[in-house]
């Protein structure tokens, strides 16, 4: 966060030192300053989204591998179909073919 005041304090300086003062070598000084802070906040917000990107990535790929796990683990000790009676008729095509007397 300190990197996203700096810019703004390093403009102010090379205005003031530099362009109102008249000072070539000042300026240039203040304005390499203000690159450098450029680069290096552009710099260390690629390596954060790198990073977070990775953290995500890394997140949802456990997700799956523990939600495939268990599935395997519960086999077919999951039932195949619904219960009789828990959804309309119309809705689930096991219980369309399922005439009740």
């Amino acid at each position: 966060m300190p990197g996203l005041a700096l810019p703004p304090y390093l403009l102010s300086r090379a205005i003031d030192d530099g362009l109102a003062a008249g000072d070539g070598g000042r300026s240039l000084l203040w304005v390499s300053a203000l690159s450098g802070a450029g680069l290096l906040t552009a710099a260390l917000a690629t390596l954060r989204h790198r990073t977070m990107s990775k953290i995500r990535m890394d997140a949802s790929l456990r997700t799956v591998r523990t939600a495939v796990h268990h599935s395997m683990l519960l086999g077919t000790t999951l039932p195949g179909g619904p219960p009789p009676g828990r959804c309309p008729r119309s809705a689930c095509p096991t219980c369309r073919s399922s005439r009740r007397p």
